[in-house]
């Protein structure tokens, strides 16, 4: 005997029902069908491209400009000219590599320059946070930068990635310049197809980056590579998560690089992706000093000072802002 279908079964208890509960339940699926196809239609609306030469001229100039967040460094800002409105950067890199610590130092350095940072974790505690954030900051900076309260954290430990939308809302009517979330795979735990499931998580996050005009800063682990240097392609789970990224920063460490005291220990990031500004070339890279949790580009910025004043570290030299891009 051939084995029944859930649907089969699921309808056969339909035939018991009541035939008013049965009438019912058949209207109201027709008009949520009906609701949707509705929804197609608007979806698939189409306007006229409307632009002006002047609007398009103004877009000429600022390339090769800061036009949206500074990362807090430099060499990033080079690469990617900041952290716009409606888009989802990636930073990307196999476990304990170092993603956590660039975001956090990011972090550190924007709310340092007046930013308001919203910070979703699921893998460090708010108190990790803070502690990485006062190592970095250093006791004489910390509690002047922190006192204006500009870091926003969830409440709960966990949350799932339906939620991010209505946290993104929070953080931009609370004032919020940029959204951290660390990290994607935590999401995607418990789903059978992980490879779909992160697709459909990044697309949301995209979406959500969009409507509300802010940046979307998302931590992915990518797979380890034995003897080379990862790619966007290492991405772990889906090629998706590249495909929705708008920016991809690739990190690993250079161990070609040695400082004339010895020095090795360090974080090399690289450009694989950067859509609508492309300044520098795909493959293009910067490195980053460890200092303890601190991570200093000496080459474009040599306040080194032994006070640790990220803000310094993050504005730079006048020199250094007249000679940006070149």
């Amino acid at each position: 005997m051939k084995k029944r279908t859930r649907a089969q079964r699921l309808y056969d208890d339909l035939k018991e029902w009541p035939k008013q509960d049965f009438n019912e339940l058949v209207e109201m699926c027709l008009n949520l069908r009906l609701d949707r196809s509705e929804e197609v239609k608007r979806e698939a609306n189409m306007v006229v491209a409307k632009g002006s030469s002047i609007e398009l001229e103004k877009w000429a100039k600022m390339e090769g400009q800061l036009q949206g967040v500074t990362t807090g460094y430099w060499t990033l800002d080079r690469m990617t000219a900041g952290l716009c409105g409606g888009d989802l950067d990636v930073i990307a890199a196999p476990s304990s590599y170092g993603k956590t610590l660039l975001a956090v130092n990011m972090m550190a350095r924007q709310m340092a320059l007046g930013y308001k940072v919203a910070f979703v974790t699921l893998e460090m505690s708010k108190k990790s946070i803070l502690q990485r954030l006062y190592k970095i900051m250093t006791k004489d900076y910390f509690d002047g930068i922190m006192d204006s309260e500009p870091l926003l954290m969830q409440e709960q430990d966990r949350i799932p990635y339906e939620s991010i939308k209505y946290a993104v809302k929070q953080a931009k009517e609370w004032g919020a310049d940029v959204f951290y979330i660390d990290h994607l795979h935590y999401f995607s735990r418990s789903m059978q197809n992980q490879a779909e499931g992160l697709g459909a998580i990044t697309q949301e996050f995209k979406l959500v980056a969009k409507e509300y005009d802010i940046p979307v800063v998302l931590i992915s682990q990518m797979r380890k590579t034995e003897g080379r240097r990862p790619t966007g392609d290492d991405l772990r789970g889906s090629a998706l998560i590249k495909q929705d990224a708008d920016i991809v920063l690739i990190l690993d460490k250079n161990e070609e690089v040695i400082k004339q005291d010895g020095t090795t220990d360090n974080v090399r990031v690289t450009l694989d992706k950067n859509r609508d500004r492309l300044i520098w070339k795909i493959g293009s890279e910067a490195t980053l000093w460890k200092y303890g949790l601190d991570l200093r580009e000496e080459r474009y910025n040599p306040n080194t000072d032994v006070n640790n004043d990220v803000a310094g570290q993050a504005r730079g030299s006048d020199e250094m802002r007249v000679d940006f891009m070149e």
